[in-house]
């Protein structure tokens, strides 16, 4: 719970500081468009007020011009370059990141649900043994009971074998009420009995409730189970839907503004042609110059992008690296299970084929480094302990197929 209000939190702050760098840029964007225009329109009024001045001056503003011509291109083309770069660098890392942090929590579940495994396991024994020293209780019970009642009858016998001595010295009266007796104690031993079965009826019929209502409990943790799994389901294809969506927003509001930027090329271009008719016999280089400008711009801005771009990757890669030792430091402050989980075919399988210790493995498939640490403690069990290496730089750990984290990848492979 606590790395999953992280990861909102953390995608709540990157959401609103991207929704803050559009806006500047739209603002900045829009202030360089206004700018232009309103310098477009002192420009026009400028030579159509000095049409008829000398041509030493009409230099002195083209050469002008052709300066603003240089450093807009130059300025537009290099920040589109870094917003292309950076949009692109941070979308790779980010996705990346996610599901380094999806992979973590398929883990972390599969993890929570041999727990629960295990404790209901235990509680299970722990409850069949309280049963069978309950039944043992009631055994030794019953045994104690049937003892009493064979010396409280045999003390009978003992007693009416005395009473017949002394009713054979008494009268008949005395015989007849002692033999009285005898039929009431009978009646007390069987209504006794009867309540002894009834007695066993009820405990019979409690414990079989008690079992009934166990199995109703159980089946209310299972579904609520599966109910929390369905709504984690749900929310990470809600969370897949938005990045979706705005991957595609910032794709259309790249097309606006590539639109944006070719009709104001073409207005610039229409109405530099226009002024370049207007003054062909004194300005024949100007076109040559604005396409020479246009190259030397894309040039620069080409020459700069690969160590841009290096810059950006290698700096938001330390910054996710950062994150990545963050979570894994809380990942070793939590308490580790105790309970010890029975191997699985697949490491008998491992136990079997490897020696005792640690046996390492490589191979190159396709564009991928792959290595394997084969890790046997025991002689019934193994592991095996994955590193792959990716050509663009990404690397990712695996325990028994399963994806894991650095450091549990270099803790457990040491012996």
């Amino acid at each position: 719970a606590v790395l999953e209000a992280e990861r909102q939190k953390a995608i709540e702050l990157a959401e609103a500081k991207r929704k803050a760098e559009e806006e500047d840029l739209r603002k900045k964007r829009k202030s360089e468009i206004e700018a232009r225009a309103q310098k477009a329109e002192q420009e026009r009024l400028q030579l159509a007020a000095i049409q008829t001045s000398q041509i030493e001056i009409e230099a002195d503003i083209l050469a002008k011009e052709a300066e603003a011509i240089l450093e807009r291109e130059m300025f537009e083309r290099e920040a589109r370059m870094k917003a292309e770069i950076e949009a692109k660098v941070k979308t790779e890392m980010q996705l990346e990141f996610e599901d380094e942090l999806r992979q973590k929590e398929i883990v972390n579940q599969a993890e929570l649900a041999v727990e629960a495994e295990f404790k209901r396991q235990e509680e299970l024994k722990l409850r069949k043994k309280e049963q069978n020293r309950q039944q043992k209780i009631a055994m030794m019970e019953s045994r104690k009971k049937l003892e009493q009642e064979r010396l409280e009858y045999e003390a009978e016998m003992a007693h009416s074998s005395e009473v017949a001595k002394i009713a054979a010295e008494r009268n008949a009266e005395k015989a007849a009420d002692l033999e009285r007796r005898r039929l009431r104690d009978e009646e007390d031993k069987a209504r006794k009995s009867v309540l002894a079965a009834e007695w066993n009826q009820m405990r019979e019929s409690a414990e079989a409730e008690r079992k009934q209502k166990q199995k109703e409990l159980d089946a209310a943790k299972i579904a609520k189970a599966a109910k929390e799994k369905a709504a984690l389901d749900q929310q990470r294809i809600q969370e897949k839907q938005i990045r979706e969506d705005e991957i595609a927003q910032s794709s259309q509001y790249a097309n606006e503004r590539d639109i944006l930027d070719k009709k104001l090329r073409l207005e610039r271009e229409q109405k530099r042609n226009k002024e370049i008719a207007q003054k062909k016999e004194n300005f024949l280089s100007k076109n040559e110059f604005e396409k020479k400008a246009k190259e030397l711009a894309q040039s620069a801005v080409d020459s700069d992008r690969d160590s841009y771009e290096a810059e950006v990757r290698a700096k938001m890669k330390a910054e996710y690296a950062a994150k990545r030792e963050t979570i894994a430091a809380k990942e070793v402050q939590k308490p580790k299970t105790t309970f010890k989980e029975k191997p699985n075919q697949f490491q008998i399988d491992l136990a079997e084929r490897y020696a005792m210790g640690v046996t390492e493995e490589s191979e190159i498939m396709g564009n991928r480094e792959i290595q394997r640490l084969i890790v046997k403690r025991k002689e019934d069990t193994a592991n095996q302990y994955s590193r792959v290496k990716w050509n663009w730089g990404g690397v990712y750990y695996f325990k028994n197929d399963e994806s894991t984290s650095k450091q549990v990848f270099d803790q457990e492979t040491q012996w």
